[in-house]
């Protein structure tokens, strides 16, 4: 499908629309603070877990678990489970994700994990770089 020009232009107006409205809440609602509490941010239009938890995590420095679908590839290759799209949502799966983000150094876990799935664990990955690989269940499901 291609897309026409004014659903270009309708996709372009929301770009700028979504923003527009998180900021009026947050000035409205919120003092013009991005607010700290998990709620909160979950009211805003277009804040949805990941984007929470990333804010708590990197930003207010509260252990959260970031998970995104780079990340649940990774962890689905390395235990050896299956995973789709909707994976990422599941709750067993954020409470294996929080289990696994380290205590006292959960920002450095979060950027590390996420670059790590990003760049080495890709939809091709990059197994002999990885430094994983001898725990990893996927090299050997594969072999």
């Amino acid at each position: 499908m291609t897309m026409s020009s004014t659903m270009l232009e309708s996709a372009k107006n929301l770009e700028i629309f979504v923003p527009v409205v998180v900021v009026r809440k947050v000035a409205e609602e919120f003092e013009g603070d991005v607010p700290e509490e998990r709620a909160s941010l979950l009211s805003l239009p277009g804040v949805r877990q990941y984007v929470s938890n990333a804010y708590l995590s990197l930003h207010i420095g509260l252990r959260q678990p970031i998970v995104d679908s780079n990340v649940v590839r990774l962890y689905g290759r390395f235990f050896g489970f299956s995973f789709d799209g909707e994976t990422r949502r599941k709750k067993w799966l954020l409470e294996l994700a929080a289990a696994l983000t380290l205590p006292r150094i959960f920002k450095d876990y979060n950027y590390a994990i996420l670059d790590l799935a990003r760049k080495v664990c890709k939809k091709k990955p990059l197994c002999p770089e990885c430094p994983l690989v001898l725990r990893c269940e996927y090299p050997l499901r594969r072999k």
